[in-house]
């Protein structure tokens, strides 16, 4: 005879599993409860419930105990994992010859909203573009930089003008406890961690290989390279737990067109790009996503002070090294850091669900092979 007392066990087992976790794994455990409880009193009459079984009890056990955090987490993230495989994008089926419903497929949010990002590096520029842009996208966001006072006020600033949860976490992501503390943060206060942006770079020295300074370089790969691959592996094992996500990383177009006296950035950033790239391939399985956004030369203090150090010597101002450098693009100009964040908000949205291990070019044309 079967044992309806199995699946009422199991209902409760569930439910009070369910009150001792918090989002995503909360709420699949409350569905599982409530299917449980729905198939007892359909089918316990007709003796349709599995006999009670040691694995059925010892499920149980599992589930009430505090332990059932890690069954919560597996059994989400095999939801999600099967609803990006199966279900994407949700709601679109396919007609007698396979093909998608397009009218259907446009009418789908592909955008942020409700969804949580990381910037990392998030100061004036990129950084700040890219928070604010997925935050206007309906996200809430995470800004995280060594300095505590401008992240605060940015932080203020986002949340006035769209609305969002905006967290200012000071992190220094050279030191592995201050990134696994702003990804635990961040799952602890927003639930989860869909999106990270790393902008977070070393300072643009120029100098001669001959000519470097070797402590220098040495800072140069811990927050280019080490520091910024040690966000990425500690996001993705949340990522992981959830089902999926997408990690931008931002590149340097000297990788590509290399320039004098710019070897500690690039050979920095470039074995940053090579590690994203194999970071791409090595966790697709688990549909998380790595990107590199290489942008061009982007407007802002840098780039004029850059100009202004190219000028010294030639007889030109940083004024008119700018129009020349912009005279070298195709567009005839520079870009600015909304058009990177721009870059970033269509990577980190379902708009690119089939993107990965690419290295996106925003350059106004500065460099095509």
């Amino acid at each position: 005879m079967a044992d309806p007392e199995a699946g009422r066990e199991l209902e409760a087992a569930f439910g009070v599993a369910a009150d001792n976790v918090s989002g995503v794994e909360a709420d699949v455990l409350r569905v599982v409860s409530d299917l449980l409880g729905r198939a007892g009193q359909r089918v316990a009459e007709s003796n349709a419930l599995p006999r009670r079984t040691p694995a059925c009890a010892d499920l149980a056990r599992l589930a009430a105990r505090p332990e059932g955090r890690v069954l919560a987490r597996w059994i989400a993230g095999r939801v999600r994992r099967c609803r990006a495989i199966l279900e994407w994008p949700r709601g679109i089926r396919r007609d007698g010859d396979g093909r998608l419903d397009r009218a259907r497929e446009q009418s789908l949010d592909r955008t942020l909203r409700d969804k949580v990002g990381i910037v990392s590096g998030a100061g004036p520029g990129i950084g700040r573009a890219t928070a604010l842009a997925f935050a206007r996208d309906g996200a809430d966001v995470v800004v995280a930089a060594r300095r505590h006072e401008p992240l605060a006020a940015l932080a203020q600033e986002i949340a006035a003008e769209t609305g969002r949860r905006v967290l200012a976490v000071p992190c220094d992501i050279t030191d592995p406890a201050a990134c696994t503390a702003l990804v635990e943060r961040t799952v602890a206060e927003l639930g989860r961690v869909d999106v990270l942006v790393n902008v977070a770079t070393s300072k643009f020295l120029r100098q001669r290989v001959v000519d470097f300074d070797w402590s220098s370089y040495s800072q140069s790969v811990q927050l280019n390279v080490v520091g910024t691959m040690q966000l990425c592996g500690e996001t993705a094992k949340k990522m992981v737990e959830t089902g999926g996500g997408s990690i931008i990383n931002i590149g340097t177009l000297s990788t590509t067109a290399v320039m004098a006296k710019n070897a500690e950035y690039s050979s920095t950033k470039l074995a940053m790009i090579a590690m994203s790239k194999t970071m791409a391939r090595e966790m697709g399985r688990e549909n998380i996503r790595v990107n590199i956004v290489t942008p061009g030369f982007t407007t802002g203090v840098g780039l004029t002070r850059l100009f202004e150090e190219m000028g010294q010597g030639t007889g030109k101002t940083g004024e008119e090294m700018s129009r020349q450098m912009a005279s070298t693009t195709e567009l005839k100009r520079h870009v600015d850091p909304e058009d990177i964040a721009e870059a970033c908000l269509y990577l980190g949205s379902d708009r690119a669900r089939n993107v990965t291990g690419i290295e996106l070019h925003v350059t106004a044309g500065a460099l095509i092979v």
